[in-house]
């Protein structure tokens, strides 16, 4: 199977690397495109378009702010699409895909890789178990900007512009869908968003957020600037607590009686995540395999939340 890549940063060379191990072949568009040395946004496209036909699927994982451009090309092709995170922009670019995608009858995978972790899965098992009983959750991720621009931060690209999709709301999004997906939209919330260890580029670089629902509490905490990697859900119901960790993919129950491990993987890596959700996706494209993350539609909550927080409201 040929796949398509529009993007060549440190995600979409992670894609060809998984692809091309799965047995696949796997090709930048910049790479197959013979054009003048200033290349234009316009020509790019024109010759995506051209060429999408050789392809079986297409990744997508540019620039955020031009996932929608390559989205409706495709999808206007009858292609196969997984779309990186975030999905697009505005609400009214992500309605527009979702109605394409109704009147072509496609779906399309987003990219929320963390849906694939195995601890997650079983931690969000027991709280559709436990809603009635749920108290509150903690959803948090932080890591410097700096540690995981590992190739130095380029401050011409368009992570450091939070029009484009730069910032934490956007880049660390990851934390947001999990809170929608497991938990349903808040009845209200509030927030604290904010340029704190970053001022020489026009981003957000910390998010602290309070969601209220009926019967719990919730916190959404993401930031760019803790000097030590931290990601961890912490769920605490009726008469114990659930603790998920990064670290080994790890969840553990605490209750009075003490810790018990439900799951955890000593060889786990972070990459482990994006190979899994690569090989889902294949294997959806190509035998008809349920795809086990999430689809284009479900971000219509995430999407208007983005608005939300932009607009200040």
């Amino acid at each position: 199977m040929k796949v398509l890549i529009v993007g060549r940063g440190s995600i979409a060379s992670q894609h060809k690397k998984n692809i091309e191990s799965f047995g696949h072949e796997a090709h930048f568009l910049k790479d197959t495109f013979c054009g003048e040395d200033n290349i234009t946004e316009s020509s790019v496209l024109d010759f995506f378009e051209s060429t999408i036909d050789e392809y079986e699927a297409v990744i997508i994982a540019n620039a955020s702010n031009k996932h929608y451009q390559y989205s409706k090309i495709a999808i206007l092709n009858d292609k196969k699409i997984y779309l990186e995170k975030p999905p697009c922009l505005s609400s009214d670019e992500l309605n527009d895909l979702i109605d394409l995608c109704k009147k072509k009858n496609l779906d399309v995978p987003v990219g929320f890789q963390l849906r694939f972790s195995k601890g997650i899965i079983k931690l969000n098992e027991i709280i559709q178990e436990e809603k009635n009983n749920i108290i509150s959750f903690d959803i948090h991720v932080g890591q410097d900007l700096n540690q995981w621009r590992k190739g130095g931060i380029d401050k011409s690209s368009y992570y450091a512009n939070r029009k484009s999709g730069g910032g934490v709301i956007y880049e660390l999004c990851h934390e947001l869908d999990l809170a929608l997906w497991m938990f349903g939209k808040p009845e209200n919330y509030i927030y604290e968003l904010a340029n704190l260890s970053n001022k020489d580029m026009n981003i957000d670089d910390f998010f602290h957020s309070i969601w209220k629902y009926k019967n719990f509490i919730g916190v959404v905490h993401m930031d760019m600037i803790n000097p030590v990697y931290r990601r961890y859900i912490e769920v605490t119901i009726s008469n114990y607590k659930l603790i998920w960790n990064i670290e080994n993919d790890s969840l553990i129950r605490i209750d009075s009686y003490g810790n018990k491990i439900i799951y955890e993987n000593k060889l786990f890596q972070r990459q482990d995540l994006i190979q899994r959700s690569m090989s889902n996706f294949l294997s959806w494209v190509e035998n008809g395999d349920i795809w086990l993350g999430s689809f284009l539609e479900e971000s219509t909550l995430l999407l208007n939340f983005f608005e939300k927080v932009r607009n200040g409201k």
